[in-house]
């Protein structure tokens, strides 16, 4: 189970292999992390610090070429 709302669509993201896909994914998280970025005032520092991994990791994905090899 995630730590927090947003990380199952973070995750899917990260997972899809289908390079047709990816870009529909990685925006959908994008949206929901910023969407609970603009809800929420009271987030943790552990919260912000995994938040901000997810999100460079998300500009990773969007800038890796398709059929490009990730890791999971």
């Amino acid at each position: 189970m995630p730590a927090y709302p947003w990380q199952r669509v973070y995750k899917a993201a990260v997972l899809e292999r289908d390079p047709a896909k990816l870009e529909e994914f990685v925006q959908s998280a994008f949206t929901v992390i910023y969407e609970h970025l603009r809800a929420r005032g009271d987030i943790t520092s552990e919260e912000s610090e995994a938040l901000s991994d997810a999100l460079h990791a998300l500009e990773c994905l969007q800038k890796s070429k398709p059929g490009q090899s990730r890791r999971a």
